[in-house]
């Protein structure tokens, strides 16, 4: 019994219910966050390499980029559990993050053949978070928090197949981890050793660009489902007896997704864009905690149920003078999580509008070549400019009775808003 005690006391370090990513909910660059992220049919410089690497194409020039964003969480939990359930799971760090990139298009037997970029997210509450708890009553917002924090490096390159069909594809570099740990008991003493080793995983993306006429334009994008599981290999060594067990957590994890999108030139001074993205979240079937032995059954292996969700998203640009760009956007996100009302879980998450501005403000060099005996004007043929943005995420609130006998939380609802800001400096040379 001793022996199966600590088997279980092992499990109970491994586990998590946290699933979303920062990317996914926050958007990637001032300019596509204040479009309220509807940048599949529009990307062109280094944020192609999240939204639609065969956008890349459109580069130009060589384009660099940095940004910043922060996000408030205002999140409102009430349930019968009592103020101290309440409080800790209104708890929500704030986000911030830094973001960067650079692209550019290189000629080869005509101009803008092929074109790369990277992108890069570096979150500063948590680069990757590995602090894990069993799954239990406590709830807890599983789409915020630093359990999605992940630093993520986007490498991607495109090819123009046509004048009018580019092609393209990326990777989405980020950390995992696995580990092992030896435990034997005595009747004097306990002896633990512990390793953890973080190593890079990768997830993929492919996309597709047609722009049929100079006025119109369409994006397709897929991106392959990634995920960050932990696993321990435990070895318990008790009154001469050694149990292996194999226990594994999923941290993190994204679906499978697939985002159309177009954009439209309505003239001189204004684009439409709309998007849509279907995520698959009804593959999700992993465990939240798997323990296994070859020599002592565990019992901990539980499930949570998710279902498919489609985010529709819409954006507009308006350039009333060349050196200012007003932007807006929204887009509403549906919340995978199903019915709590069976489970062990308190998943909490809820169905979200989300409202988005930006501006951005620009300096463009001349484009006339020198004369003769004159030196190149500053920026000429580029850019240097400023993106800002502000969104507000209206949380449209979630109401659970429980159904399972002696649940400590019983009824709850939760709601509440998100408030996400930030800017992006960058320059076309």
């Amino acid at each position: 019994m001793k022996l199966r005690a600590l088997a279980i006391a092992l499990v109970l370090v491994a586990g998590s219910i946290a699933r979303a990513d920062n990317l996914d909910e926050f958007g990637f660059g001032a300019r596509a966050a204040g479009m309220g992220g509807a940048m599949t049919g529009l990307a062109s410089d280094w944020t192609a390499t999240y939204y639609n690497p065969a956008g890349l194409i459109n580069s130009k020039h060589v384009n660099v980029g940095f940004g910043f964003q922060y996000a408030d969480y205002a999140l409102d939990f009430k349930s019968g559990g009592g103020s101290q359930v309440d409080n800790q799971t209104n708890r929500v760090a704030a986000l911030s993050a830094f973001t960067a990139g650079g692209s550019s298009s290189i000629p080869i037997d005509e101009p803008d053949r092929i074109a790369f970029g990277i992108g890069l997210l570096f979150p500063t509450r948590s680069v990757t978070d590995i602090d894990e708890t069993t799954p239990t009553s406590q709830p807890e917002w599983i789409m915020y928090g630093n359990h999605q924090d992940r630093l993520q490096i986007l490498p991607a390159v495109a090819v123009k197949v046509f004048d009018w069909l580019y092609i393209g594809g990326g990777l989405t570099i980020f950390a995992v981890a696995d580990g092992a740990t030896n435990i034997t008991l005595s009747s004097s003493a306990v002896q633990t050793e512990f390793v953890l080793k973080l190593k890079p995983d990768i997830g993929g993306l492919v996309g597709v660009f047609v722009q049929p006429v100079d006025w119109l334009s369409f994006g397709l994008c897929y991106r392959t489902e990634r995920e960050f599981k932990l696993t321990f290999n435990a070895n318990v060594s008790a009154l001469g007896i050694q149990t292996p067990l194999l226990i594994q957590a999923l941290d993190y994890f994204t679906p499978h997704q697939v985002s159309v999108g177009s954009a439209i030139d309505l003239g001189e001074y204004a684009i439409l864009a709309l998007d849509i993205t279907y995520l698959n979240y009804s593959a999700f079937r992993e465990p939240f905690v798997v323990a296994s032995s070859t020599t002592l059954p565990v019992p901990l292996n539980a499930e949570a149920s998710f279902h498919d969700t489609v985010i529709p998203r819409i954006g507009v640009e308006v350039t009333p003078v060349p050196w200012l760009a007003l932007r807006g956007g929204y887009f509403f996100r549906m919340s995978p999580v199903g019915s709590q009302r069976n489970t062990m879980f308190n998943l909490v998450d809820s169905d979200e509008h989300v409202l988005s501005l930006g501006v951005g403000l620009e300096y463009k060099g001349p484009t006339d070549p020198p004369k003769e005996g004159e030196k190149p004007a500053f920026m000429s043929n580029g850019a240097i400019g400023v993106d800002l943005f502000f969104q507000i995420h209206i949380l449209q609130g979630t109401s659970v009775s429980k159904s399972q006998p002696g649940d400590p939380i019983g009824h709850y609802s939760g709601g509440g808003e998100i408030f996400n800001m930030g800017l992006s400096v960058y320059g076309r040379f």
